[in-house]
């Protein structure tokens, strides 16, 4: 996979085959994943989610227009790639910009599942459901 990389132009910004096979392998993983709950027939039922670490490395990737990158503050540094997959329940190819973060899947999670938060237990996070379903913003 590198070495087809190695093959393909780069630019100022995206020039690493390596770093560049190590995404097309994720992808991959994710597509077989999906696949194999297609063969099951559980695609309807289960919610995939996809969800990055903050920021691409930055002395391998950039993330313009954004500034900064991995371990930053900066826009480039906390902002990632995150999709959800859920044929027949989120609209395919629609894009949200409400800011979430990891902490909002264990909420969201409980109220897929229909189960409340544990007692004397603050959630960090907040359900991100009405997302899901395509709402514009969070109550």
């Amino acid at each position: 996979m590198i070495e087809a990389f190695e093959k393909k132009p780069g630019n100022d910004c995206h020039n690493n085959a390596t770093y560049a096979a190590m995404i097309k392998s994720v992808d991959e993983s994710v597509a077989r994943i999906n696949k194999v709950l297609e063969e099951l027939e559980l695609n309807n039922n289960t919610l995939l989610v996809f969800f990055s670490d903050n920021g691409g490395h930055g002395t391998y990737t950039c993330q313009k227009p954004l500034r900064g990158g991995k371990g930053m503050y900066y826009e480039g540094g906390i902002r990632v790639p995150m999709f959800v997959y859920w044929p027949g329940k989120v609209i395919p190819e629609r894009t949200c910009k409400e800011p979430v973060i990891g902490t909002d899947f264990y909420p969201t999670f409980l109220q897929l599942a229909g189960i409340s938060a544990p007692q004397n237990y603050e959630l960090d996070g907040t359900s991100i459901l009405p997302l899901l379903k395509g709402e514009k913003k969070l109550n």
